[in-house]
């Protein structure tokens, strides 16, 4: 949960860890995750993928502002 994070700036890499975290397990491949852009100031995208992988080129997920 990162509700309490600052707003992120464009650019800005927010690195989540998932495996071994709550009842997630150490050895987990794989997590089903609920992304979302909350009162965006500014119109953008956000993107998700495995840190451990290069960064895709494509943004799944677009938000308006506000």
């Amino acid at each position: 949960d990162t509700r309490g994070t600052q707003r992120l700036v464009a650019g800005q890499v927010l690195e989540v860890p998932v495996a071994g975290v709550g009842p997630v397990p150490a050895a987990a491949a794989g997590a089903a995750l609920n992304v979302t852009a909350v009162t965006p100031s500014a119109a953008g995208h956000l993107v998700v993928w495995d840190c451990a992988a290069p960064m895709p080129d494509t943004s799944p997920i677009a938000s308006p502002a506000g």
